[in-house]
């Protein structure tokens, strides 16, 4: 074992993991070139970075099969529960080592950048990722100063590495050198770097850039850096939309829901806001919103009455559940904060975390033309992804 490749993993990982505005629950991953040139020391799939140890949380593979499988044409040409399977397959078997837990389903992107790799969520970046305006305003806020990259959004796993493939292929034939940020619509960021600490700074130099701009154009300090003026509390309402929740989710789950209140500064800003109805009506903005959160919150604007809450959620649930299989895990309260209900304590804290984040960046993404979603047939490729339930089965 690259021991040193590993104490550096772990270092990149930590420090990414242990910070909730650039990577939440188990989503983003971290790699590091053996150095030897033909291994890599690359995240489990659904675990954190945060709780990565030497003993767990990562997986050493061989590079080389992972850039046959990005050069493989017959592989895309299977129906996609096939292809997925066989990637696993493969990618199992490239395994060199005896931890449990699957290879990122990213590793095959991972494998053709540099030394060191993260892939982070930073809801700065995800602000302008997710917004309709956004493209242009990466590309005018980062240009000339770092080497980068932006792609369109594309369904993750396979189909994303190699879309990202052939993109810094071109990139390095035009440069001569590979892109050290690769910008993807509504998901996230790729960045690499030579060393852990190179790479972590670049993360963060990346997404002050993004708050910076949100700054400006907004013309008031980003929501990131401020507190939204906390309402006060109605416990009365928000015990009666709780004692719906538990009804209602209940009756989905077949057992009794774990049911939070956040009162998140994200939340109530979003919720504070006349067009918030509106702006959770572009659904989920990120494949990790779908995955934990099962979709953007639902939206309840009058707490008074408990029958007034019990026909609102009822009639969403029933309009949601028409269009997808899972019940959604969070709801925002007009001016009380975000309502999370989910079957265990850990899967409601990932759905809490991830909405928060997600509820940052679309207040970003505001200044920038708006938010743009997920598409129904994105978000739906997502839920029904193996790879991603197997995701949400860890969260459990």
């Amino acid at each position: 074992m690259d021991d040193c490749a590993v104490s550096d993993l772990l270092a990149l990982s930590h420090a990414l993991g242990n910070d909730p505005t650039l990577v939440q629950a188990g989503g983003g991953n971290t790699s590091v070139k053996a150095s030897d040139g033909q291994h890599m020391f690359v995240k489990a799939s659904g675990t954190t970075l945060a709780t990565m140890s030497a003993r767990q949380g990562y997986r050493c593979i061989r590079i080389r099969p992972l850039l046959d499988l990005l050069a493989d044409d017959a592989l895309m040409q299977q129906p996609v529960a096939e292809r997925e399977a066989a990637v696993k397959e493969r990618m199992l078997a490239a395994c060199t080592d005896a931890l449990p837990g699957r290879p990122s389903v990213e590793s095959p992107l991972h494998a053709f950048l540099g030394r060191c790799v993260a892939h982070v969520h930073s809801v700065g970046v995800n602000g302008l990722l997710c917004a309709r305006d956004g493209r242009k305003a990466i590309e005018r806020i980062y240009a000339g100063s770092l080497p980068s990259l932006y792609l369109a959004y594309c369904d993750p796993g396979l189909p994303l590495a190699r879309a990202t493939w052939r993109a810094v292929q071109e990139y390095h034939g035009r440069h001569g050198a590979l892109p050290s940020l690769i910008f993807l619509e509504n998901h996230g960021l790729f960045v690499t770097g030579t060393t852990p600490t190179e790479t972590i700074a670049l993360v963060r130099k990346t997404e002050q850039r993004a708050r910076r701009a949100y700054e400006e154009a907004a013309g008031r300090p980003c929501p990131l850096a401020t507190s939204h003026k906390s309402s006060s509390l109605n416990p009365a309402a928000a015990e009666i939309v709780q004692r719906v929740v538990r009804r209602l989710w209940g009756a989905h789950f077949k057992r009794t829901p774990v049911v939070r209140l956040s009162r998140a500064p994200a939340a109530l800003a979003v919720a504070a806001r006349d067009d918030a109805a509106a702006l959770l009506a572009a659904g989920p903005l990120t494949p990790d919103q779908v995955v934990y959160a099962h979709g953007a919150p639902l939206w309840l604007e009058e707490t008074h009455s408990e029958a007034v809450v019990e026909k609102s959620l009822a009639a969403q649930l029933q309009t949601t559940l028409a269009h997808q299989t899972s019940v959604p895990r969070t709801i925002l309260l007009r001016n009380l904060g975000l309502v999370v209900a989910d079957t265990t304590p850990s899967s409601a804290a990932m759905a809490e975390e991830t909405t928060v984040a997600a509820l940052e960046s679309l207040l970003i993404a505001t200044a920038f033309g708006g938010p743009r979603g997920l598409t129904p047939a994105a978000a739906d490729y997502i839920e029904n992804w193996e790879v991603e339930r197997f995701r949400r089965s860890l969260a459990q």
